[in-house]
């Protein structure tokens, strides 16, 4: 069977329609442990801004990796997802968003150059 991209989207305008973010996350976390295998899934009410982390000590890198999800695709969610990160996971160097809706490159260059900018400045 042949999926296609307006099968995946549709599944995906679904998937926010109702408001399921456990199962956006769930998705999320098993398509980035396909391109980071390292990646550990957290415990979904306690992940403390972590969907799934990839310690620093255990990357053939030696950088810690982290996987943050959501349904809103704001600079606002990350900011928060990133304070509860710095916090408890101080070894995350790179953290990978992810969302079902469409961000263009401005709006992400946007938010790398606010996150830049409060990490200078914390």
């Amino acid at each position: 069977m042949t999926v296609r991209r307006t099968d995946i989207e549709t599944a995906l305008d679904e998937l926010i329609l109702h408001e399921e973010w456990l199962r956006f996350q769930r998705l999320a976390v098993v398509l980035a442990k396909q391109k980071w295998p390292e990646f550990i899934a957290s415990e979904v009410k306690k992940d403390l801004g972590l969907d799934a982390h990839a310690r620093a000590l255990l990357a053939a890198d030696g950088k810690g990796r982290g996987l943050a999800c959501s349904l809103t695709a704001t600079i606002k969610k990350i900011k928060q997802d990133l304070d509860k990160i710095q916090q408890q996971a101080s070894d995350v160097k790179t953290l990978i968003f992810a969302t079902p809706h469409p961000v263009t490159q401005q709006t992400t260059m946007g938010w790398a150059d606010a996150v830049r900018e409060d990490t200078v400045s914390n």
